[in-house]
């Protein structure tokens, strides 16, 4: 009965009574949905769809609910029966029509042949394969005296950061920092959900022009609001505005070609529909001392622009990273921080290397984590890579969903009090392929498999052990080492500076337009800010090819302007920011590189819930 009351609750409902929790089992029961979390997700589309404006279930609710539930079941039902001689193949079907069809051939073959005064012999007839678990797979079968069992220094750092006390949000800024949203995700552990990811029914490829445009204003929007409503800052006026005197406007960073990497003499500034109409003027910053602009990235620019056709600016606030979430907010307390320190192990895939699929990184890890038993292993996907050689060339033999069941059971090593958190990737092979991505689906799997393992969305904000972790696994920090525009007299920490992007802009995929591949579903992403970060986390985990790191980030906003200039930004922001505070950022690199090994995170957490030590391991 409370799984039942849980379930409805994580999606803002609430069963009236006791005889609606009954009636909401026996539904379950009657339809066959084992899960109850996925009946309260259909309910949830229903109970929008009809327009209800309470969120309280009562019975005559759940009766309509059932009712349309079946009349969906038996409609699907009467097309299958009107579709007649269609039949849906399994690989036994296919493998006696291959065996049929090699005998025509081979027969043909030998007519032809003995017409011709023959040279042809019979063809080979195939053999039909027999049913086999994943396991058993030759390609899933690890290679005596492969690379990676010969890897080197394994075991040991490859780097580590001892973090410095962070101070926590004054009164002003605990407000925001407060997570708006919180999930349950596993009620042993106390870890929770603070993204509101899409579901595991969501729809992609809904896709238009006009939700592209609405997710560029609504990041604007959200500047000019802040600015405007903590800063007190005037940030309403046009892009296009004639200025003789400095004004501050918020616009996204643009590029005059299409293609071709950003440089200081093609720098436009888009402003959003409601004050610019969404017009684009050029951007000078041949005054600024220093500067590190992306295409796509939201800005308050502070200038002046006689002409209305260029903006000359003398400061570019870059953006204000939101607050990390308070000591005492409640998602905190649920981490279950206790009276003992804790662990938290970090990997992300591919976790087999290029010369099979016998996932032998992927049990290396395990082992490791038997011996350092971790609270929680979070593991950031490809899973099942599609741009893995074998799967590129078609040589799996088993189902993808199968390789992933493989992946699954190998948790059972771990120990009993270690849970694993899953985060999948648009390379995953078997998932649905769009950004922001919908959680992992174990409803097949066996329940001491289940019972280890915490599906998260793509991307994701956990609390676990006392500790915020955001993370993605798309390659963000890639994508933006090769658009960004740099330019400082001082030397900086790039790897650093790359990640602090994502903190400022709020924002787990900033760029735009998107590189290739990264499936970015503006509609999913405006519909439930599953892209933007609901809070600065305490760590903020980006997987990028790029060399491994930790480092401790400024939860700062980040302001650019002339030599000597004092501006509106330096004078009003400083003054209602002054709180120090850092994040940190982890990149654990790839479980496995090429045909060896690669790296992961070991992260230390206090007994209070304090980040003590992030730790890059070879693995």
């Amino acid at each position: 009965m409370a799984t039942t009351r849980r379930a409805f609750e994580a999606q803002g409902m609430t069963l009236k009574d006791e005889m609606c929790v009954k009636l909401a089992a026996r539904v379950s029961g009657m339809l066959g949905i084992g899960d109850m979390m996925e009946l309260a997700e259909e309910y949830e589309v229903f109970h929008i769809n009809r327009g209800e404006s309470s969120n309280v279930v009562t019975t005559e609710l759940l009766e309509a609910f059932k009712d349309h539930l079946q009349r969906q079941r038996s409609e699907v039902l009467s097309k299958k029966k009107r579709a007649g001689g269609w039949h849906t193949y399994a690989s036994m079907d296919l493998d006696d029509v291959s065996v049929s069809l090699d005998r025509s051939f081979s027969k043909v073959q030998t007519q032809q042949a003995g017409k011709k005064g023959g040279f042809a012999k019979p063809g080979p007839v195939a053999q039909a394969r027999s049913s086999k678990r994943a396991s058993d797979a030759p390609e899933t079968q690890a290679k005596a005296g492969s690379t990676f069992s010969k890897r080197a220094r394994s075991g040991t750092d490859f780097a580590s950061l001892v973090v410095k006390h962070k101070k926590r949000p004054d009164a002003e800024e605990e407000a925001e920092g407060a997570p708006k949203y919180s999930k349950v995700l596993d009620e042993d552990t106390g870890a929770r959900s603070l993204l509101r990811g899409p579901g595991t029914s969501a729809r992609f490829m809904y896709d238009t022009a006009e939700a592209k445009a609405a997710l560029v204003d609504e990041r604007i929007q959200r500047l000019v609001d802040l600015l405007e409503t903590r800063f007190g800052i005037d940030a309403s006026n046009s892009v296009y505005g004639i200025a003789n005197e400095p004004v501050v406007v918020c616009g996204r960073i643009c590029c005059d070609s299409a293609e071709g990497r950003i440089n200081e003499a093609s720098i436009l500034i888009e402003g959003s529909s409601l004050h610019s109409q969404g017009m684009k003027v050029r951007l000078d910053t041949s005054k600024l001392s220093s500067l590190s602009l992306f295409p796509g990235q939201v800005v308050a620019v502070e200038g002046i622009n006689p002409s209305g056709h260029c903006i000359t600016a003398f400061g570019i606030l870059t953006g204000v990273p939101k607050p990390l979430c308070a000591a005492g907010s409640s998602h905190r307390a649920l981490g279950r921080a206790g009276d003992r320190s804790r662990r938290v192990v970090v990997a992300s895939g591919p976790f087999t290397t290029v010369e099979d699929l016998s996932l032998e990184p992927l049990k290396a890890l395990i082992e490791s984590a038997s011996e350092d038993k971790p609270d929680f292993l979070v593991l950031n996907g490809p899973f099942v890579d599609k741009d893995h050689p074998i799967v590129k060339a078609g040589q799996v033999d088993v189902e993808f969903e199968d390789l992933f069941d493989l992946c699954c059971e190998s948790f059972r090593k771990l120990p009993r009090e270690t849970k694993v958190v899953l985060v999948p990737s648009v390379r995953d092979v078997h998932h649905d392929p769009a950004y922001p991505q919908p959680p992992f689906r174990t409803n097949g799997m066996p329940g001491d498999v289940r019972e280890k393992i915490i599906c998260a969305p793509n991307p994701a904000v956990v609390s676990c052990s006392g500790v915020t972790i955001g993370a993605t696994s798309h390659d963000i920090l890639k994508h933006l080492s090769g658009s960004e525009l740099h330019r400082s007299s001082s030397s900086s920490d790039r790897m650093a500076r790359l990640a602090s992007h994502v903190l400022q802009q709020r924002n787990f995929y900033p760029l735009s337009p998107p590189a290739p591949g990264t499936c970015l579903d503006s509609k999913l992403a405006s519909e439930k800010d599953a892209i933007f970060l609901p809070n600065s986390p305490d760590v903020l985990v980006l997987p990028s090819d790029l060399n491994p790191f930790a480092r401790e980030v400024s939860v700062q906003p980040s302001v650019h302007t002339r030599d000597g200039h004092v501006g509106v930004f330096s004078t009003k922001i400083p003054e209602s920011s002054a709180q120090e505070a850092s994040c940190i950022c982890v990149n654990p690199g790839r479980l496995a590189k090429g045909p060896t090994g690669g790296t992961f995170c070991l992260l230390d957490v206090t007994p209070s819930g304090e980040l003590e030590k992030a730790t890059i391991k070879r693995i």
